[in-house]
């Protein structure tokens, strides 16, 4: 009985917030609007936010201009990395022609962001075997590399268009680092290490190459078609079969993992950089 009540209940419930009322809308019509303003405008404050602080992270390290790392002076924010957020993040507003677009760049980026993290775990297995962890995983040796081939099939399988856009984004990037060190924008400018990161050129070239002549999602112009790029470069013809380009897209990444495991730095360097960032403790008097 109380089962059958229960059932009754979710049917109304249901019934009220689907069929359309009276007056040509509905309370969920109305839910769901205001979520989606609510929804995307927190994840926005929380992306504004964070990007903030990684621009001022970057400061810091020397990597982009010494500007970024100005904040004010009652509530210690960065200024500049506040605005420069702001307006990238409305840039990227203009070009999509839908939300379904941004948020597929977005994820996308995430993806790629974090493909990074099996990378990090075989160098630091292979140069810092004996290193204390509050946690090991098992099976590390498989399970990365595996992890670096499924992240690149999740930013494969989001399309040439978004592909192509995200290499994009990752060379205006590298522009404006090495603008940074060639202009003496930031005092503190890094060493930069092209040995250990010389994998990185051909993983985004061979990412953008195997996009290109895949199959996701189908003819599609280079960038979206964004601006003057209507209708150039288009990829995603399905060249490279589907299976076929997993499996050619499997290999490449094994291959790149491998080579980003055997340049990786010495464990001596690697100690320098954990100390820049975390200096060990002052010894007690």
């Amino acid at each position: 009985m109380r089962r059958a009540k229960s059932a009754n209940c979710w049917a109304l419930f249901v019934v009220k917030f689907t069929q359309p009322s009276a007056v040509g809308s509905t309370e969920g019509t109305s839910i769901l609007r205001v979520d989606a303003v609510i929804s995307p405008g927190g994840t926005g404050l929380i992306y504004l936010t964070s990007a903030t602080r990684l621009s001022f992270g970057l400061s810091k390290n020397g990597y982009v201009p010494e500007v970024f790392e100005k904040t004010n002076t009652r509530t210690k924010i960065p200024v500049v990395g506040v605005l420069v957020s702001a307006i990238i993040g409305l840039l990227f507003l203009l070009p999509f022609p839908s939300w379904a677009s941004l948020v597929d760049i977005v994820t996308g980026a995430s993806v790629l962001m974090y493909a990074g993290a099996p990378l990090a775990l075989g160098a630091l297995r292979k140069v810092k075997p004996n290193l204390p962890r509050s946690y090991r995983l098992p099976a590390g040796p498989v399970i990365a590399p595996l992890s670096f081939v499924l992240a690149n099939f999740i930013v494969y399988w989001s399309g040439w268009n978004t592909v192509s856009l995200l290499m994009l984004v990752l060379v205006i990037g590298y522009i404006i680092m090495l603008g940074s060190a060639a202009l003496h924008l930031n005092e503190h400018v890094p060493q930069f290490d092209w040995g250990a990161s010389i994998w990185i050129f051909p993983y985004m070239i061979g990412m953008t190459v195997i996009s290109y002549f895949g199959s996701f999602p189908g003819p599609t112009a280079i960038f979206g078609g964004v601006g003057p790029f209507k209708g150039d470069i288009i990829g995603g013809n399905g060249d490279l079969h589907l299976w076929w380009d997993l499996l050619a897209l499997a290999i490449f990444s094994l291959v790149i993992y491998f080579v980003a495991i055997w340049k990786a730095l010495p464990e001596s360097q690697v100690d320098e950089y954990v100390r820049d960032v975390y200096p060990p403790p002052a010894p007690e008097h």
